[in-house]
């Protein structure tokens, strides 16, 4: 004798509330099932789930703990990892790829730039030599050519401080080699670095750096005749840390220091040894240029610093006109090969004993070419 009719009404209400209550619950926890067992990710990895970037530090059956590169714990449902799309940087590689693209005006000559790219990257601290980083077109415009790099680096969490030594040496190294950069380069999906000002043509003009030589009293003899040789150099730019120089590398230029430092080093193994800096106004150059031989020693920027680049051919024909400065340079260079030495072989005796002193009369012999 009883109505079962309302029973059943709030039993069916009831039921669909509870529905509803737990239907988030319950997909987490199915979505949860399904993120552990198909372990696709574990503790430790790097993973991108829609915006959120960061290392798993822990999986359960109701959400992931993801630390981001700022520090933050954000905690993400097995629900939205289901939903979202899933990237899993590196996972069991042991190396993690980066792609960076780079839009350039397309006046550019395009093999140099490709060229400046991998450079860049080879010279980055914590890019890998194997994979080996490279460097592709993937398209243009009427304005602009887009431009790729592909590297590698051994951790995803320094990715932030790589792209920040490859961006930064990337800008030195195209106003080095003249390659204009937009006054806002486009870099991936936000822009990054700033272009050269447009006073950086101005600081090449002739004009400025023959009045830079004079300033600096490098050639305080014969300031008259820099505006000759002032056309065959330019300035460049280093950033602290990058090579000027490399040991045995044949060089047919020498360096003034314009402004910051720069130091030479001997490498031995892993470690390298500090042999003699270099101050604004001091020449970096060595015996061997005048033999079309290379430096001695690497040569690294000490700090930021600019140089002013001059052919060896210039000097050579600088001093073929002033015999008190060529006995000036000869003097320099012989008190600087000397101090050099006796630093080196207290690193490594093996390193000057049987080397013969050039005379006076062979290096002015090698100097203008007579």
């Amino acid at each position: 004798d009883l109505d079962l009719k309302a029973m059943l009404a709030a039993l069916g209400v009831g039921s669909l509330v509870s529905g509803l209550a737990l239907q988030d619950t319950l997909g987490n926890l199915f979505s949860g099932i399904a993120v552990v067992s198909a372990r696709q990710f574990k503790p430790g990895d790097w993973i991108r789930v829609g915006d959120i970037e960061g290392q798993v530090r822990s999986v359960n059956w109701r959400s992931v703990s993801v630390a981001t590169t700022t520090g933050d714990l954000v905690i993400i449902p097995n629900g939205q990892i289901a939903r979202e799309r899933l990237r899993n940087y590196g996972a069991d590689k042991g190396w993690n790829g980066v792609l960076m693209d780079f839009k350039i005006p397309n006046d550019q000559p395009p093999q140099a730039v490709l060229d400046l790219i991998v450079a860049t990257a080879v010279s980055t601290a914590g890019v890998l030599d194997d994979p080996k980083p490279a460097a592709r077109i993937v398209s243009y415009d009427g304005q602009d050519i887009l431009y790729r790099a592909i590297v590698y680096i051994r951790d995803f969490k320094n990715l932030s401080a790589v792209r920040t030594e490859f961006l930064a040496n990337f800008w030195y190294g195209a106003s080095r080699k003249g390659l204009a950069l937009p006054p806002r380069m486009w870099i991936g999906e936000a822009s990054a670095i700033g272009a050269p000002s447009g006073t950086a043509a101005a600081k090449t003009s002739p004009a400025v750096i023959a009045a830079r030589l004079g300033a600096l009293g490098t050639f305080e003899r014969s300031r008259d005749k820099l505006g000759a040789i002032a056309s065959q150099c330019r300035m460049e730019a280093y950033r602290k840390g990058q090579s000027l120089l490399k040991s045995g590398q044949p060089s047919s230029r020498f360096l003034v220091v314009a402004e910051g430092n720069a130091a030479a080093y001997l490498a031995s193994g892993k470690s390298k040894d500090l042999i003699e800096e270099f101050r604004p106004g001091e020449l970096i150059l060595y015996k061997s240029f005048f033999r079309n031989g290379g430096s001695p020693f690497d040569v690294e920027a000490a700090s930021d610093v600019d140089v002013i680049s001059i052919p060896v051919q210039s000097l050579e024909s600088l001093l073929a006109t002033d015999p008190e400065l060529a006995s000036e340079i000869e003097r320099l260079l012989d008190l600087r090969e000397e101090a050099a030495n006796r630093v080196a072989s207290k690193i490594d005796p093996a390193l000057v004993n049987g080397k013969t002193d050039t005379s006076r009369v062979d290096l002015l012999r090698d100097m203008f070419r007579v």
